[in-house]
């Protein structure tokens, strides 16, 4: 992952920041391997790629090993509260910066960044090796610490310098530029083609964080999918401290954001919902639509399609229901006869459910 080349075109302050954060992790102690290359039949010589350690710092970062659901990994962040989902051949690293610096742009927490599994790896084989080379730009979040409360989100956004947004030498960025909201907070959007290469840009505020994400090289053929897998990053994205429920009867342990609320457990099933315990609407069919809930069972409702999740079998299966046609998710897993089920598509019930561990 070439960071030089995604940094190019932004100010000097802040190249300066993530040169030091990669001072850090190249001071990291690694053992160099001993051929890094492998002889193809022609005798050309390929990169071989590394094998990622869970927890291990490299140099984008320290790398952490995600749970697959439903064709997404997943993430939580207990130094950013914030988690996501993100493509399955994608690697993830997150990284802390700490700087003395105290601007109020060129102080930064860190970021987490996420690029393709293969290049990463070869890239990293060769930075471990004293080979040099490195790959295109991922996606990447940084996170910019408040450090003045009279600075308004969008004051923010049109005085950082690192975000390439600058309607002074690029008219046309202000046109790109939308508001929408995220996870409940505002965000905006916009695109620049200022620096190396053309990128997605995407800026929002919570807690004591100002967060710039950006996702890479969208030009070409590769940089549609850079496009649509930037999406399922700022799609799925929930901030907020995550809490660990576990359920010793049952035998399991599931990941709960703050918008999820436990409403408790009576008769072996347990209970979740979207709407807080004391919302009238909890008695009504809307109150039912919002929940989630997890028994036991001995065999699964319906058939379905078989998967794992956290290298658990699953069973996946869904049907409509008899009023409204709203559709029904069951997720059985055999092995431990236990019974997921929620009503209607709710990512943030699926990223639950992608955490869920047994004993």
């Amino acid at each position: 992952m070439n960071f030089r080349k995604f940094y190019t075109g932004k100010k000097s302050v802040f190249l300066a920041i993530v040169i030091s954060a990669l001072g850090v992790f190249a001071a990291s102690k690694f053992v160099l391997p001993q051929n890094i290359f492998t002889s193809t039949p022609s005798g050309e010589n390929t990169i071989r790629p590394i094998t990622l350690v869970d927890g291990k710092n490299y140099y984008p970062g320290t790398y952490y090993a995600s749970p697959v659901a439903n064709g997404l990994k997943s993430y939580h962040s207990d130094r950013f509260g914030v988690s996501l989902n993100y493509s399955s051949d994608y690697v993830l690293f997150e990284n802390l910066v700490k700087s003395d610096s105290q601007g109020q742009y060129s102080s930064t927490g860190g970021s987490i960044v996420m690029d393709l599994d293969l290049p990463v790896r070869e890239s990293i084989a060769r930075a471990e090796a004293g080979q040099g080379g490195g790959t295109s730009s991922g996606i990447v979040l940084t996170f910019f610490p408040k450090l003045d409360p009279s600075v308004s989100f969008l004051q923010w956004l049109r005085s950082n310098p690192n975000g390439n947004f600058n309607p002074a030498d690029n008219p046309s960025v202000e046109r790109t530029l939308t508001s929408t909201t995220i996870a409940g907070v505002p965000m905006f959007k916009y695109h620049s083609d200022i620096g190396m290469c053309s990128t997605d840009f995407a800026v929002f505020a919570f807690g004591k964080w100002f967060v710039m994400a950006s996702s890479g090289d969208t030009e070409g053929s590769a940089g549609e999918k850079a496009k649509l897998d930037f999406k399922t990053v700022l799609d799925s994205i929930q901030v907020g401290q995550v809490q660990t429920y576990t359920n010793k009867s049952l035998g399991f342990s599931i990941d709960k954001p703050d918008d999820v609320y436990f409403m408790g457990e009576e008769n072996n099933v347990v209970a979740f919902s979207l709407l807080p315990p004391s919302d009238p609407r909890q008695a009504s069919s809307i109150g039912l639509v919002n929940a989630l809930t997890i028994t036991s069972v001995q065999i699964a409702p319906e058939e379905g399609k078989e998967s794992k999740i956290n290298g658990e079998r699953v069973v996946i299966s869904s049907i409509y229901g008899a009023y409204g046609g709203e559709k029904h998710w069951s997720y059985f897993f055999p092995d431990h006869n236990l019974l997921i089920q929620y009503v209607e598509n709710k990512p943030i019930y699926e990223k639950m459910i992608g955490t869920i561990r047994f004993k």
